[in-house]
């Protein structure tokens, strides 16, 4: 690399201005980079709207797998644009082969999700490292720019989504109040081929905007990395001074070879008038050495008698004269009580203390090894039959609460109404026998108060047989309710289906039941219902 032809100003920095050096380079390189993109991505759209609306997954699946394979040419651009060397798309789709060619297979499979991806492009693409060497540089690379790299991919992944939900929001919000969607038609659009090829159209699009900056940023932090290691600015320093500075040194060095034949003269005349001074200088050389020549020989004679050193070294005589009187006051001292007190502690601790031992045997090591171990294995177990639990938890949730609330003791039953819809429904308020009286008042042509009563028998009949009606519920209501709560014979059914109609076309549409009909109805109330005794409607099971 000529790193003296640079777009970029290179020099050691933190792995946020890293990124923020990758944004900027995404913005002035943005529109290239997208025109490399689109055209690698142009295919993918056709092929969206071609294919039928039922595997119109696959285009926009293939695409996502082939990210990293796109990303590759978007890093070969930069890389030689940073360096004054900006190619076209043309020329960049030309090296197609040459990046597409090492660890493609990787690159869309296990690869596709690290969110390192932008970060270690450069190692298969620039510097062309594969299998055991790649690893061995991911490790030399890893630092604090790596995990900048995962937050940023992070961030933009999540912002790639957020854009393509904008645009769908966007487009709802321009379609016309006037224009109303049903279910059917809202299911029918989704369904539909155009709606499939344009959301992997939508996605295709959103993803070229924001794969520049992407790439940019993982690139970036990599060269960042690599100026810390390899000390990029200084390489350029030195260039810079040597280029600066070449023309002064050959001057100077110039200057040193014509001025040296010049000086030789000088320099033999300055010898000849000065060999007192060389002698005497001779002389103090001789003597330094002849010391140290006496030294070492020193030396010798006392490693080979050491006794005389020790000799040395042994007082001839005590210089103190009351050296005994000061060895017996020394002794009584020590020989007091301050020298001689005890202190008692009391200590609690462990019954079965275990005893620490500082050189353990190999057997005991082994052993805590194996405990160790099986401390992992159980912690292990322990920590999947908690989240078990807690799945379990979950789905059974519903189950548990319901068991529980089963338990309650049952609230008392509201009271009955006494009216519903203008018709009094008290036992109370009806005679004996509401057929027989009902049968009197149809034969003396007094439909409404027949009917009347006829219904309002059955209501009472239907309360008794634990039908929940309150005073808001209507006659259609009523027999929701009773053919849904209660256990009714078809002909018991059919009676009140009958009944009912009769009356709501006598109560609100003022037309009189067929005398012949409304006796029928009076005679055959009695197979069917009962009032303060048996409920004979209710299907016997």
């Amino acid at each position: 690399m000529e790193l003296e032809r640079r777009a970029i100003e290179i020099r050691p920095r933190s792995p946020w201005e890293a990124c923020d050096l990758g944004i900027q380079m995404g913005r002035h390189w943005w529109w290239p980079m997208v025109k490399i993109w689109l055209a690698l991505a142009a295919p993918w759209i056709l092929l969206s709207w071609l294919v039928p609306a039922q595997h119109v997954a696959l285009p926009g699946l293939f695409y996502w797998l082939g990210k990293p394979l796109w990303e590759r040419f978007l890093l070969h651009f930069l890389s030689q644009a940073i360096f004054a060397n900006e190619l076209s798309t043309a020329q960049v789709l030309k090296l197609a082969p040459r990046l597409l060619a090492k660890d493609w297979l990787a690159a869309i499979l296990w690869r596709r999700l690290s969110l390192w991806r932008a970060y270690t492009c450069a190692l298969t693409v620039l510097e062309g490292q594969t299998g055991k060497n790649r690893r061995q540089r991911l490790q030399h690379l890893a630092g604090e720019n790596a995990s900048t790299a995962a937050k940023v991919a992070l961030l933009l992944a999540h912002m790639e989504g957020f854009l393509v939900l904008a645009l769908w929001v966007a487009g709802y919000a321009l379609v016309p109040r006037s224009l109303e969607w049903n279910l059917p038609q809202l299911h029918e659009l989704l369904a539909s081929d155009a709606f499939a090829a344009g959301y992997n159209t939508l996605y295709i699009l959103v993803s070229a905007l924001v794969a520049p900056f992407f790439v940019a940023t993982g690139f970036s932090l990599y060269l960042n990395r690599r100026i810390w290691l390899e000390a990029w600015d200084l390489d350029i320093s030195f260039k810079t001074l040597a280029q600066r500075l070449g023309p002064s040194l050959l001057l100077m060095l110039l200057c040193a070879c014509l001025w040296t034949p010049a000086l030789a003269p000088q320099a033999r005349a300055q010898e000849q008038a000065q060999p007192q001074e060389q002698i005497q200088l001779q002389e103090q050389a001789e003597a330094q050495e002849q010391a140290q020549v006496g030294d070492i020989q020193q030396a010798l004679d006392l490693l080979a008698h050491p006794e005389r050193l020790f000799a040395e070294l042994q007082p001839a005589q005590a210089l103190n004269a009351n050296y005994p009187a000061e060895q017996a006051k020394i002794a009584s001292i020590l020989a007091g009580e301050d020298f001689h007190q005890k202190h008692t502690q009391l200590v609690h601790h462990w019954r079965w203390q275990w005893q620490q031992d500082d050189h353990p045997s190999a057997t005991s090591a082994h052993w805590e090894q194996l405990i160790a171990s099986v401390a992992r294995v159980l912690e292990v177990l322990l920590w999947t039959l908690v989240l078990a639990l807690i799945l379990w938890l979950a789905f059974n949730y519903r189950s548990l609460l319901a068991r529980f609330g089963s338990y309650r003791t049952p609230a008392s039953s509201a009271a009955s109404p006494q009216e519903v819809f203008g018709l009094d429904i008290r036992p109370s308020s009806l005679p004996d026998s509401p057929a027989e009286v009902a049968l009197q008042l149809c034969l003396a042509g007094d439909y409404r108060q027949c009917l009347a009563l006829l219904y309002r028998a059955t209501l009472v009949a239907l309360l008794q047989q634990g039908l929940d009606l309150k005073p808001s519920h209507t006659e259609e209501d009523c027999l929701a309710l009773a053919g849904a709560a209660l256990n009714l014979t078809p002909a018991a059914r059919a009676y009140l289906l009958n009944l009912t109609h009769h009356w709501q076309r006598l109560a609100y549409g003022h037309q009189a039941p067929d005398p012949a009909l409304a006796q029928q109805l009076c005679r055959n109330w009695a197979e069917h219902w009962g009032v303060n005794g048996e409920f004979k409607g209710a299907a016997h099971v």
